[in-house]
């Protein structure tokens, strides 16, 4: 199947399913709960655990747990979820096309668990807020002139963890970095060693990067020629390596406060 335009096997959309709607999964609360946050990195996106109050403590519950609370717990447990900034709380109202979980909690939010993720809950999930990738309408004589980008352009990670740094440099031709997580001093390295300053972004192998009024890297992406490049737009396990216009992807990441600047292969 096609997700985002993305090849995706029945393997990794189950796998999806565990990452989005866990066994046992947190729930932030103010008292009571654990401090300890372990878990994997999936989870840690799912949950959004970068933007949640490290003061707050954390509840595991499994779904059976969760369900034997009376609703009006429930209701307060995931309002507080809501309050908490947690990611996968989505409205009832937003899904009823998908899911029916009106009597979940206070009929206006819900969390997923297994019995309620389907195949196309999760396919949606996915897709929902993220651009699909034109890899396809690439030439074949376009990919030649970078063939590395090609063997990635259009798919998913085998989790969260890989990002834009370790796609940039898997297109550039770094071998085994593709699915690994990269911080942002191994990528300067790679500007430093690979690249030399400037670029046209109608040529492949223009190294485009943000980076932060400190002069750290925010984002990065390549240019692929004929006006298209590719981009990982984070390192969430929902997050495929995309292929889209130049144009575009400039539009899109746009934010207040970061400067572009422009590396070429040497």
């Amino acid at each position: 199947m096609k997700v985002l335009g993305c090849d995706v096997d029945d393997a990794l959309v189950d796998q999806w399913k565990t990452w989005l709607a866990p066994a046992r999964q947190p729930f932030f609360v103010d008292k009571g709960g654990v401090r300890s946050r372990d878990m994997s990195e999936e989870l840690w996106d799912t949950y959004h655990l970068w933007r949640i109050d490290k003061s707050l403590r954390v509840m595991w519950l499994t779904e059976d747990e969760f369900f034997a609370l009376p609703r009006a717990e429930r209701a307060q447990l995931v309002r507080q979820q809501v309050v908490a900034d947690r990611g996968a709380v989505p409205t009832v109202r937003g899904w009823a096309d998908v899911v029916d979980a009106r009597a979940q909690a206070d009929g206006h939010r819900f969390v997923w668990w297994p019995s309620l993720v389907t195949k196309a809950a999760v396919v949606r999930h996915v897709a929902t807020g993220r651009l699909v990738s034109r890899h396809r309408e690439v030439k074949a004589s376009t990919w030649r002139r970078l063939p590395s980008a090609r063997a990635i352009a259009g798919t998913f990670a085998a989790g969260s963890g890989p990002n834009c740094f370790t796609t940039v440099m898997a297109a550039a031709g770094v071998e085994e970095v593709a699915e690994n997580f990269n911080r942002r001093e191994p990528f300067d390295d790679f500007l430093t060693t690979m690249c030399r300053r400037g670029g046209d972004d109608q040529q492949p192998g223009t190294v485009l990067v943000w980076r932060l009024p400190d002069g750290r890297c925010q984002h990065a992406a390549i240019t692929i020629g004929d006006g298209w490049a590719m981009e990982k737009p984070s390192r969430e396990w929902s997050s495929p390596r995309t292929v889209v216009p130049v144009a575009e992807l400039l539009r899109n990441n746009r934010h207040p406060g970061e400067r572009l600047e422009r590396h070429r292969l040497r």
